[in-house]
């Protein structure tokens, strides 16, 4: 597992982040946490094959920090945009549920922008999808 170094839009652009080793990306993000994930989406290509999985306990991703503003750059781009919406009891999200919403996670890099608790799920998640472990990326606020 690798951790982003540097704060807001200048971890994206930070030398010791990470070369990708995947031709495709997945981004996960939850509440104002979408701000470190906005940072990480500029800074890859414009070719890269992109998935974004937003999680909220809000009603829509209009009501989540730049969720409006991801979610019509994350289409422009050609990605692909899943929403998780709902209490952490009534959504949640293991290994079967991701591989199930993004079909080829372990064929991906995976970066994780959230808390602690949310960084621990996602990764056990992707650890039993067949993440492998230097596909996985947290950004510095994530641990």
């Amino acid at each position: 597992m690798v951790t982003l170094a540097g704060h807001g839009a200048r971890r994206a652009r930070s030398a010791r982040r990470p070369a990708r080793r995947a031709a495709a990306v997945l981004l996960v993000a939850t509440g104002a946490h979408a701000a470190a994930l906005r940072a990480v989406l500029a800074s890859l290509p414009e070719s890269t094959d992109l998935t974004v999985i937003l999680r909220t306990a809000t009603a829509s991703r209009q009501d989540m920090a730049l969720g409006a503003e991801l979610g019509e750059l994350i289409l422009r781009r050609g990605g692909r945009l899943v929403e998780l919406v709902g209490a952490r009891s009534a959504v949640a999200l293991d290994a079967a549920r991701l591989q199930a919403m993004v079909g080829d996670v372990a064929a991906r890099d995976l970066y994780v922008c959230g808390p602690a608790w949310f960084a621990d799920t996602v990764v056990r998640a992707a650890r039993g999808a067949g993440v492998p472990e230097s596909r996985i990326h947290l950004t510095a606020g994530t641990i």
